[in-house]
């Protein structure tokens, strides 16, 4: 009769990447509106409780500039209001709705490791 084999532990962890490939979806850019709005003092759950919109839909259209798929233009106006109301400049408002409408993509790095 054969003996079992040992597992032997793997090197690698479940969270390290383990092919050639490797993804960072949702995470601000440097220029995103999240980095724009911290940067004016804007915190996010104002800007929350001002629109009436929820808390996810103001963090994917902060970190990704993905508006709501109904009542998109009430949303965006809302928040030009909310702006204005806040007193920032129509230059100030244009930079933070046009990094609203930013869609930003997975960044995706390739590696040379197999």
């Amino acid at each position: 009769m054969t003996a079992n084999p040992i597992p032997v532990a793997s090197t690698t962890s479940q969270n390290e990447p383990t092919g050639h490939m490797s993804t960072s979806i949702g995470t601000p850019t440097p220029n995103s509106a999240s980095e724009l709005l911290r940067k004016l003092g804007i915190p996010q759950a104002d800007l929350r409780r001002a629109t009436g919109l929820s808390r996810s839909t103001i963090s994917r259209l902060c970190a990704r500039g993905e508006w709501p798929a109904f009542n998109a233009d009430p949303a965006r106006n809302a928040i030009e209001d909310y702006l204005a109301r806040r007193g920032l400049t129509v230059e100030q408002r244009q930079e933070v709705m046009q990094a609203l409408q930013k869609k930003s993509a997975p960044s995706i790095s390739y590696t040379d490791g197999a």
